[in-house]
């Protein structure tokens, strides 16, 4: 009797042999020697064969934006099991088919005898670790579809827990570390205090292929600004799409509003404390400063993957979020920038005046930037959980237009031919300014002053020599010239 254990998502698989050597981390153990990458050199000379229909089977019984909670709940029911029970004597494959998390993840594994199960997680010298860097090639790690490995013999009565270690692969040293967190595919072990969140696995059986196919759930933060919105927050739209999507962490960011707004708030929270979060801020320090903060106060959260930010006037709904998500999930993407692109089969409405200044900052961006946006001011975006810092760690100069302070932030730091390559703008199906929203004809004028505010103070920035370390070479900027060492 044999299995193979696939892996998609952000998941890896590893499991426990006894023979196990421990190299180079803390007290894990390893089934053998890997590079610099985290890519195991003991990897099976032939990759398995991952077809079309086992795909499509992943797909169709896991599909994007439909909650497990809510379509499949029998996958997560109290009882339901992802370990791996041995009921005879077997060997065991584990074949990695995709990952989507900014995290460089570790996956490991640990065995137990089924007759005496443990009670308490297991330590560090109990798990085994397979992909010490569950990341595909050209997303930070060195893994492709099909890559597998034989994780080893088994006896009858055996029982294989699996343990995700969140981030815990160090780029820098070339090892495993602890992680920020670890998930468990035993629930018991996880650190929910709510017992129904601590599902994270599912596991699909594949009985013509006598394959078991193990996935874990993403979970996505939103910020999302207020600043006298007790009437828009009255709406059910938050309270739905949240009931019905589990893995979305919504924190709303009170500006110190002047009506309800806070109130409102609260009450939305009650009852879903693990899905909402509000925070107050005292005094009113307008939209940039609400979202710096809201993201700095989400990035703490280490259950979340990506954190975004939306309007709360929903110009775009929260179901187009999700196709955001989903892109930066399957890409090598650090920021999705949602657009108000008019396209055919698009709603996209704007106002004709506001259409006309849009065009006009629009082309004064673009020359900012050097780089073709068509819209870097919508206001729906979300990010790779470790480029949070990078863009939101200071103070914004200005307050409208702080969205073009993110993305000159991240060409500074990454250099602008970099930066092209992990953002992304994709077209919204949907956006319509909103009645009540708060930025004027006036302002909007403004923002063009703003625009130069923000060319200069970062063109003074250019002036300063720094060195940047990004993946595997330095970048040494000093004025206009930057230089690539390779390490």
């Amino acid at each position: 009797m044999w299995y193979k254990l696939y892996i998609m998502k952000k998941i890896v698989l590893i499991l426990l042999t006894f023979s196990s050597l421990a190299l180079r981390a803390q007290s894990y153990n390893f089934l053998g020697e890997y590079d610099w990458r985290g890519t195991p050199l003991y990897l099976e000379a032939e990759r398995d064969t991952v077809s079309i229909e086992t795909l499509e089977m992943i797909s169709n019984s896991l599909p994007e934006s439909y909650p497990v909670p809510d379509y499949n709940p029998q996958y997560i029911t109290s009882g339901y099991d992802t370990d791996i029970k041995l009921t005879k004597d077997a060997d065991v494959w584990i074949t990695f088919i995709s990952e989507g998390a900014g995290y460089r993840n570790v996956l490991g594994f640990y065995t137990y005898d089924l007759e005496n199960p443990q009670s308490t997680n297991p330590t560090a010298e109990e798990i085994a670790i397979i992909f010490p860097n569950a990341s595909a090639l050209g997303s930070g790690g060195g893994l492709s579809v099909g890559d597998k490995v034989k994780i080893g013999s088994f006896k009858a009565g055996t029982g294989i827990g699996w343990v995700l270690l969140a981030n815990a692969w160090s780029e820098r040293t070339e090892t495993v570390g602890n992680g920020l967190w670890q998930l468990f595919s035993n629930p018991n072990f996880n650190p929910e205090a709510n017992e129904s969140l601590r599902h994270h696995n599912v596991l699909l059986a594949d009985p013509d292929n006598e394959r078991v196919i193990l996935i874990q759930k993403r979970c996505v933060g939103v910020v999302i600004p207020c600043y006298n919105e007790e009437d828009r927050l009255l709406s059910t739209a938050f309270l739905n799409f949240i009931d019905k999507n589990s893995g979305y962490h919504l924190c709303f960011v009170n500006d110190g509003s002047k009506d309800n707004t806070l109130q409102v708030l609260n009450k939305l929270k009650e009852g879903r404390e693990d899905f909402i979060t509000v925070y107050d801020c005292e005094k009113n320090g307008g939209k940039a400063e609400a979202v710096r903060l809201g993201m700095l106060h989400m990035v703490d959260h280490k259950d979340l993957d990506y954190i975004g930010f939306l309007d709360a006037d929903l110009s775009t709904d929260l179901t187009d979020f999700d196709e955001l998500v989903t892109t930066i999930e399957n890409s090598d993407y650090k920021i999705v920038s949602g657009s108000r692109i008019s396209r055919m089969g698009a709603n996209i409405t704007k106002e004709s005046a506001r259409k006309i200044i849009s065009l006009t900052v629009n082309f004064i961006i673009r020359k900012i930037l050097s780089m073709d946006f068509k819209d870097t001011q919508c206001g729906v975006k979300i990010f790779h959980k470790d480029v949070i810092n990078i863009c939101f760690r200071d103070k914004f100069i200005t307050q409208w237009i702080f969205d073009v302070e993110i993305f000159k932030r991240v060409t500074h730091y990454f250099g602008l031919e970099r930066a092209k390559e992990i953002l992304c703008e994709k077209p919204l199906k949907r956006w319509i300014n909103a009645d009540g929203s708060k930025l004027s004809m006036k302002d909007s004028v403004k923002i063009i002053g703003q625009l130069g505010q923000i060319a200069w103070s970062y063109r003074k920035l250019n002036t300063l020599s720094e060195i940047n370390v990004f993946d595997k070479y330095f970048v040494i900027r000093d004025n206009k010239f930057p230089t690539r060492i390779i390490s």
